[in-house]
């Protein structure tokens, strides 16, 4: 049997995990729109296609297939006011609660999911998306 290089593997996680970036994020604009196509920025509020708006994240760091972490923003918000992470905290809190928010951010630095994870989260978001 061939022993793969851990370079290989490194790119094929990488490559994995750029997948399933893409359908997370497709499923969570895509979710967020109303019968339009039309979803808000979750840190201003204006509506937008939800094939215009990027996946924004709270967390930067880590959490990138956290429903929490990730919600649909303008291209102004997440990109131009560096997430607006303000507004974006309020929304967070009003949705999610005060408590919930604290242990969200308290959590330990993470973003190494592994091969197995990964597959999973693939086929979890491409069969909601289907839905």
């Amino acid at each position: 049997m061939k022993k793969l290089s851990k370079t290989k593997i490194l790119k094929s996680k990488k490559a994995l995990h750029a997948r399933v970036w893409k359908i997370f994020s497709i499923w969570g604009r895509k979710t967020a729109a109303n019968f339009q196509g039309l979803a808000p920025c979750y840190s201003c509020g204006l509506l937008f296609d939800w094939k215009s708006l990027h996946a924004g994240h709270f967390r930067h760091d880590c959490y990138d297939f956290d429903p929490l972490n990730i919600h649909p923003q303008c291209s102004r918000c997440n990109t131009f006011l560096h997430g607006n992470l303000g507004n974006y905290a309020v929304h967070l809190i009003q949705e999610y609660g005060i408590n919930r928010v604290e242990a969200f951010q308290d959590l330990p630095k993470w973003n190494d999911y592994s091969m197995e994870e990964l597959e999973n989260l693939e086929i979890k978001y491409a069969v909601l998306l289907q839905t």
